[in-house]
C-alpha cells in the first residue's frame, strides 16, 4: 500500500515538530517550520479517534531516501491526477479534498 509520510506526535511535541521529525526519521530530509503548512485536517474514526493533519512541503534540505526499508519497499512520487489504486484510503480521501480546496473533513463516523 502506498502512504504519505506519517506518524504520531510524541508527548510534548507540536504537530509541526512531529512532521519535521517524521520526515527526518522516515525519508531523511531536513524541514523547517517555514517550509511546511497544514493544508487539510481530518477527524477520522477507526478503532480509535484520529486527528490527521496533512502538510504541504515544496522544498527541503537533503536527498530523499528510504530510512525504513523494513516498513517501506520504495519511495515514489505520483501525479495527483494519477494516484495508484493501492493507496491508503484516507490518504486518497485527504488528497482529493486538498485538490478541491476543502480544509476539513470527517471519515468513519457513519456506519
Amino acid at each position: 500500500m502506498w502512504c504519505l509520510v506519517a506518524g504520531h506526535v510524541e508527548n510534548g511535541e507540536s504537530a509541526t515538530e512531529g512532521m519535521i521529525r517524521e520526515a527526518r526519521e522516515e525519508i531523511g530530509i531536513d524541514l523547517y517550520p517555514d517550509q511546511i503548512q497544514v493544508v487539510h485536517v481530518m477527524h477520522r474514526k477507526t478503532n480509535r479517534l484520529n486527528i490527521d493533519m496533512f502538510f504541504d512541503c515544496t522544498s527541503w534540505g537533503s536527498e530523499i531516501q528510504n530510512l525504513e526499508p523494513e516498513k517501506c519497499e520504495k519511495l515514489e512520487f505520483f501525479p495527483l491526477s494519477s494516484l495508484p489504486s493501492n493507496i491508503v484510503d484516507y490518504n486518497e480521501t485527504a488528497l482529493r479534498h486538498i485538490l478541491e480546496g476543502k480544509f476539513y473533513s470527517e471519515l468513519g463516523w457513519k456506519e
